[in-house]
């Protein structure tokens, strides 16, 4: 600090100032989707994300639940989610281990059905569009998933094996056919399970009794 024509100048304060309009301008200046682009496409090259499966010694399986792809794109809630568990994935890379990280779709349920009816059109035709978007959208986080090994559970190739569990699951008396109630949605007009309706939250914006449990 010094006097300069009987003005008080406060250099520590005039210096920080000056540091933070440099930094403002070089912010201003920074692309940041060029940016992200060029790294997020050499590592795309360079196969970064995509492990060793035979390399069984340190291998590590870091699995995001799938999201339905019945939107246009995600919602924060993906990008919250899906953020944390990639962070847990990078971690455990730097700490040496094989991490097998993919992503899938499960477009094989009410949901993607419902968006499907609401857009009016063919569930085919909407899937191929929406998990293009949400492919795109996961890339521009640049979460590490191995996109080689990705799944889309409406693939003939995919569900033919959950046929196939299912049938052995009767074979052996697992599955079985029963008369009995069921928690049945209007809305949805599907069954639920018992946890998706033991409590007013879980039922979420369905419709509910009285009692705030859900119909």
């Amino acid at each position: 600090m010094f006097r300069k024509h009987g003005v008080i100048i406060n250099t520590e304060r005039s210096l920080i100032f000056n540091e933070a309009k440099s930094k403002i301008d070089l912010m201003a200046n920074y692309n940041t989707r060029k940016v992200e682009a060029q790294w997020q496409g050499k590592w795309a090259k360079d196969e970064l994300y995509k492990p060793d499966l035979a390399n069984r010694e340190t291998k590590f399986y870091n699995l995001y639940m799938f999201p339905y792809p019945s939107a246009e794109g995600l919602h924060a809630g993906h990008a919250f989610s899906s953020t944390g568990s990639d962070v847990y994935g990078r971690f455990m890379r730097m700490t040496g281990k094989n991490v097998f990280q993919p992503m899938g779709f499960d477009s094989f349920g009410i949901h993607p059905e419902n968006y499907a009816l609401k857009t009016g059109e063919q569930p085919q035709t909407m899937l191929s569009r929406t998990i293009d978007h949400y492919i795109a959208q996961f890339k521009s986080l640049g979460h590490g998933y191995d996109w080689t090994r990705s799944v889309t559970t409406s693939d003939a190739d995919y569900y033919r094996w959950t046929q196939w569990l299912f049938v052995e699951m009767f074979k052996s008396g697992l599955a079985y056919r029963k008369k009995m109630e069921v928690n049945f949605c209007p809305s949805c007009k599907t069954v639920l399970a018992d946890e998706q309706v033991m409590t007013p939250s879980q039922a979420g914006k369905e419709p509910k009794n009285s009692d705030g449990s859900a119909v």
